[in-house]
């Protein structure tokens, strides 16, 4: 909390935000294609526990500015929480995902980044100097039955209040959670059998437009009304969203939807439990 750090801690993260940002601004030629500056969504909404790293972006967005103010390129990137790469990647235990992670960032896959980059890199485009992404909707708190944040009540976040979120695991009615992430947050197999099947029974409930109740797990995929052709189109969905491969035979078998699931938790590239993993495939 901003109340208990010390200059020094605070120095901490300012620092080389602000510093190394105008050194880079002072430094580097004056007739360069781009300049883009990685910065965080949190400069725009505030952090309770990160007023120094929220402020150090803050920084960058506004130099951003007045770089385009002396007629030199600039860009920030304002990211949300990155899902493959960096810190909350490779600390997920600290950083304790839950189906709660992403309610004040969503979650932004690395290649959504590269996207972004491109983007504002290309020479054809006059992308903003500010370009915020992964900020989560007022839909998305009340699909998690949560209260929306205050900063959504701000002008600048109209679009936020009126918008679904960009993120479901399989339509307006599934939650909102971010597959992905779950994923990749799971312990053990059973964990991550438990968000496959959330997921899997919500995107079935869409294709087949009956509720989600009236997808049994007990039962078969064939015996919940899919057809090949919705099977085909489920396969396609796996292999996007849950980053699993699996043939069409076996979504089509007589094994129980739960049986399924878990096949697909453990082929899947997002879950990250190699000895279990290992285990599950030799017995499959």
């Amino acid at each position: 909390m901003f109340e208990n750090m010390t200059h020094e801690t605070f120095c901490l993260a300012v620092k080389p935000k602000v510093q190394g940002s105008w050194n880079l601004h002072t430094l580097l030629p004056k007739d360069m294609d781009f300049f883009v500056m990685l910065s965080s969504a949190t400069g725009i909404i505030g952090n309770r526990g990160q007023a120094n790293y929220a402020a150090g972006n803050t920084y960058q967005d506004f130099l951003a500015q007045y770089r385009r103010s002396q007629g030199l390129p600039a860009s920030t990137i304002d990211l949300g929480t990155i899902l493959s790469v960096g810190y909350v990647a490779e600390n997920r235990e600290r950083t304790m995902f839950s189906k709660q992670w992403g309610v004040v960032l969503e979650v932004i896959k690395e290649e959504e980044v590269h996207a972004l980059f491109e983007y504002l890199i290309d020479p054809k485009c006059q992308g903003p100097s500010q370009l915020v992404a992964g900020l989560t909707s007022a839909a998305t708190y009340r699909q998690r039955g949560l209260p929306a944040p205050s900063y959504l009540g701000n002008p600048l976040f109209t679009q936020l209040r009126t918008t679904t979120s960009s993120r479901h695991i399989g339509g307006d009615d599934s939650g909102g959670f971010v597959v992905e992430a779950l994923l990749s947050a799971a312990s053990t197999l059973e964990d991550a059998t438990s968000v496959v099947i959330d997921a899997v029974r919500s995107k079935l409930s869409s294709l087949l437009a009956i509720p989600v109740d009236n997808i049994e797990p007990t039962k078969s995929i064939s015996s919940n009304g899919v057809d090949s052709l919705v099977a085909m189109e489920f396969r396609t969905y796996l292999a996007k969203e849950l980053l699993a491969d699996i043939p069409v035979l076996d979504i089509m078998g007589t094994g129980s939807l739960t049986d399924l699931c878990r096949k697909i938790a453990s082929v899947s590239k997002a879950v990250d439990i190699k000895e279990q993993k290992t285990d599950d495939e030799v017995t499959g």
